[in-house]
């Protein structure tokens, strides 16, 4: 019986060493807005708060940045923050940061016997996660979180809940519009107003100044940590398919919309056009005076292009593309596993997409496009199409003179047998002068004249200011003789237009020549 008794004070008093030996933990987490397709976006940090009075166990806290991979370490910015009266750097120090298939895990090693106290905690700040892989653009609104444990597993105690949100992916930036710039060849300069792109951040404070600007710009008051970041945000714009001639010229500083006149260090932001920006690819910079100021407000950009084209230019339409910059770099991590980055490589950076592409500018033709809604030629029954096409550029305005030839595609309907329905027979006229009118009849045209022919045409002129009329008949000596004329109507260039738009009367742009209600 005295054994026995011996025995269970024995196991009484291990089993209070053991809880005495355990340390308690509260976890707390601060949220934070993440870019989607951000490689190195900043997560929450993560605190525990000790509730107990220890002594603490020798181990390690592991800190799990959930289906996130880090993209920095130590050396490049996640930093450690202790209470410094009971855990300090002689005793609690970052072990290693390791990238696994379930996260990122940032490993504390925790000496053994310090008394902890209520205040004592032990914080992870300035990992930058690899945002973008967990779905990229179209991953908005899920939250990314971070949890604990411990190694060895009775050596530390976390309260429910052991984990907390991190982060919150968001999309970084929006394309408001962009508004194409439209030049006509014979008028030499932009047929509507200059081209333009309104642009936002996805989300107050999606983009940052980390460093001096490239022109020079100092760091913003009330700058944000740096946790390894190297560069600031960046907007890139491509340009595609612009026509041989054809030039936008972008300016130099964009200001903020929302905010005061930017002053480096003080006031305001702006975008600075990189000198490295080519006809291609431009890239602006952000810089902001008060990352305090800028972060509270979700900024806007509007850029108000210039457009010019030479005597020769090529028709066609450019298109332009947006995206977050800087991109990734070469050998940049494909899986979460790959390790985290260690030196000092572009933070932020980004795997955004381009928006878009959006037609930017044109070039077109000067031409008038005419449309002849009703033409017939059956020689058994006498029917015939006359028409007339007239160059009207020579008028009392002081318009340009212009001439050219017309395109005349005759499209057949289903009763006609020359040919098959809805392919159309194309016809090129002589050059027709300013001033002058070309008129035939379809009993003319040697492509149309061999087989009856019903249907309508539209003639693509290359000059502006055209109109036509037309004028059907029967054999005019049958009793039943008639006739009939109309007036050709005018479709709004779809060159400059962009397409064929409605026929209202309300979608011709400057200069463009005449709308079908005229």
């Amino acid at each position: 019986m005295k054994r026995n008794l011996v025995l269970f004070s024995c196991l009484l008093l291990l089993g209070t060493s053991a809880a005495f030996g355990q340390s308690t933990y509260q976890v707390t987490t601060v949220p934070t807005f993440v870019i989607n397709t951000g490689r190195a976006e900043v997560l929450g940090g993560i605190r525990i708060t000790a509730t107990n009075a220890g002594p603490t166990v020798a181990s390690t806290i592991q800190y799990t940045y959930q289906g996130v991979a880090c993209d920095n370490t130590p050396t490049t910015g996640i930093v450690l923050t202790l209470d410094n009266t009971v855990f300090t750097a002689a005793n609690t120090t970052i072990q290693t940061v390791t990238n696994t298939s379930v996260g990122c895990v940032v490993a504390v090693a925790v000496n053994g016997g310090i008394a902890t106290t209520a205040t004592a905690f032990i914080e992870i700040d300035g990992v930058r996660g690899r945002v973008d892989m967990l779905g990229g653009i179209t991953n908005v609104g899920s939250n990314i979180n971070g949890s604990l444990s411990a190694t060895p597993s009775n050596s530390s105690l976390f309260t429910v809940p052991n984990q907390g949100v991190v982060g919150i992916t968001a999309v970084g930036l929006f394309v408001d519009s962009v508004k194409p710039g439209n030049v006509l060849q014979c008028v030499g300069n932009p047929a509507n107003p200059e081209p333009q792109i309104k642009l936002h951040e996805g989300f107050n404070g999606a983009f940052v100044q980390h460093v001096i600007t490239v022109a020079g710009s100092a760091v913003p008051a009330a700058a944000r940590p740096v946790y390894g970041g190297t560069n600031n945000t960046e907007i890139h714009f491509h340009v595609a398919s612009q026509p041989t001639g054809v030039s936008l010229a972008w300016p130099a500083l964009v200001d903020s919309n929302e905010l005061p006149a930017y002053v480096a260090g003080v006031q305001g932001s702006e975008l600075q056009l990189l000198p490295s920006s080519t006809a291609t690819d431009v890239v602006y910079e952000y810089a902001c005076g008060s990352q305090a100021i800028c972060d509270i407000t979700t900024e806007s950009f509007t850029f108000n292009l210039i457009l010019t084209a030479t005597a020769t230019s090529s028709f066609g339409t450019a298109t332009v593309g947006t995206q977050l910059y800087p991109p990734l770099i070469t050998g940049d991590a494909v899986v979460i596993t790959d390790p985290p980055f260690n030196v000092a490589e572009p933070r932020p950076r980004f795997n955004d997409p381009l928006r878009g592409p959006s037609a930017i500018d044109t070039n077109g033709p000067c031409r008038t496009n005419l449309l002849f809604p009703w033409m017939a030629f059956i020689s058994a029954s006498g029917y015939d199409t006359g028409f007339a096409i007239s160059n009207t550029s020579t008028d009392p305005y002081g318009t340009v003179a212009q001439q050219g030839t017309c395109a005349l595609n005759f499209y057949p309907g289903a009763a006609g047998t020359t040919p098959t329905a809805g392919t159309a027979v194309v016809v090129t006229t002589a050059n027709i002068p300013s001033g002058a009118v070309y008129a035939t009849n379809i009993s003319n045209i040697a492509t149309l004249n061999t087989a009856p022919f019903t249907g309508y045409m539209i003639a693509v002129c290359n000059f502006q200011y055209g109109h036509g009329f037309g004028f059907i008949t029967n054999a005019i000596s049958s009793p039943n003789a008639l006739a009939q004329g109309y007036i050709a109507l005018i479709i709004p260039d779809p060159v400059i237009n962009v397409g064929r738009l409605t026929t209202n009367g309300f979608n011709e742009v400057g200069n463009s020549g005449e709308g079908l209600t005229e």
